[in-house]
């Protein structure tokens, strides 16, 4: 395909892709109460589009195209029983991560960083049938990004300014340094009333990049026409961030 869209008279062309990923994981068990598991594992894909003999009419695509992504963490996970009614959950992982992606003189974009990632989640049996789940997740992104390019529109609302061309956008050069802080609490209360279950939840996360909270209610039920068939709805809110690009004030 991509032989046939270029035209091989003015453009010779070589495309190199490599690639290749990993993981190791293994898992302890101390005793019947608790369970270590850990996995690190990582990928890392590049592709690399070389114009040896680019045409004169777009001088910005000389030299050549690259595309490079990848990431490397180190996961553990904890599961443990507190008591006969208690169980406890928790997840570490940290880890980096690093995209690049260029063409030639005209663009340049590259994004590396960290991610340190937390979750901890405790179960407790109340009464034969009422169960509480609490919960904490805190996600970390410190990084730095560099591009040079068109200037970037929106994505929503006018996606007709993501189309400009290496060849006709105005360029730009940017570079930014973040930190970002994603913490979150919930709660959910799972109360059994035979033939029928109903989940009540609540989540509230907090976004450093906009400094602005959210909370999300939600409600499952479930019913049990038979032993082996049940019906189920939910309803409730669910909330993401913005994208870097959109939240980032350069």
């Amino acid at each position: 395909v991509l032989g046939g869209a270029l035209d091989t008279a003015d453009i010779d062309t070589l495309a190199a892709p490599v690639y290749y990923d990993y993981q190791v994981e293994t898992t302890y068990r101390p005793n019947d109460k608790n369970k270590l598991r850990v996995i690190v594992y990582g990928s890392r894909d590049s592709f690399e589009l070389l114009f040896t003999r680019p045409s004169d009419n777009d001088a910005a695509l000389r030299g050549e195209f690259d595309l490079q992504s990848q990431f490397h963490h180190a996961h553990a996970s904890w599961s443990s029983k507190l008591s006969g009614r208690v169980d406890q959950d928790v997840d570490v992982a940290v880890g980096t991560y690093d995209v690049s992606f260029g063409a030639g003189e005209a663009f340049d974009f590259s994004l590396s960083g960290s991610e340190i990632y937390l979750r901890s989640e405790w179960r407790a049996r109340i009464t034969d049938h009422v169960r509480l789940i609490g919960g904490l997740d805190v996600n970390v992104l410190p990084g730095k990004v560099n591009y040079k390019g068109p200037r970037i529109g929106q994505s929503e609302g006018n996606p007709s300014a993501m189309g400009n061309s290496p060849s006709n956008g105005e360029p730009t050069e940017q570079s930014d340094s973040f930190t970002g802080v994603l913490p979150a609490v919930y709660l959910e209360s799972d109360l059994d009333l035979s033939p029928f279950r109903l989940v009540l939840g609540a989540r509230v996360d907090y976004y450093s990049a906009i400094k602005a909270y959210s909370f999300d209610p939600r409600l499952t039920m479930i019913y049990n026409v038979t032993d082996t068939t049940r019906l189920k709805a939910g309803i409730g809110e669910f909330t993401q961030p913005p994208e870097f690009p959109e939240s980032s004030p350069v």
